[in-house]
């Protein structure tokens, strides 16, 4: 295959792994306006780890096109065009997601003891790159 090739692969790559991403988090967001409950609890740890790990994929897909890019442009195999294409759509699949992860970080929780676990998950679904709860 080639450098253009491997480029395209990992921008259809990209594009998959946020559907995936994107189908759990409206999918989630679709049946719990509200944590009430212990269930709506785990429901929402299981999407989060879900959403950390998806991240973390995201980001070996982007340093992997990375070296790819500078493999290319050294070598002269890959036009900045193509560069400037994976760039943009990695910028716009990334937005995709941030409306939607924002409403689910800002989800009422009427239950204290929930909310103190709930605000937890979400300070670790911002500030850290691996689920630390159960």
């Amino acid at each position: 295959m080639t450098v253009k090739s491997w480029f395209f692969v990992l921008l259809f790559l990209t594009f998959i792994n946020t559907l995936l991403a994107t189908i759990k988090l409206k999918g989630y967001l679709s049946r719990n306006a509200s944590i009430n409950n212990e269930q709506n609890m785990k429901e929402f740890k299981q999407m989060v780890c879900f959403q950390m790990y998806q991240a973390l994929i995201q980001v070996g897909i982007w340093i992997i096109a990375s070296i790819l890019s500078l493999y290319g442009m050294i070598t002269n195999k890959l036009d900045i065009f193509f560069i400037l294409i994976f760039g943009v759509a990695c910028f716009g699949i990334a937005k995709i997601n941030e409306r939607s992860e924002k409403r689910a970080q800002s989800l009422t929780v009427n239950d204290e003891k929930l909310a103190s676990q709930y605000k937890a998950v979400c300070e670790t679904w911002l500030k850290k790159p691996f689920p630390d709860f159960n």
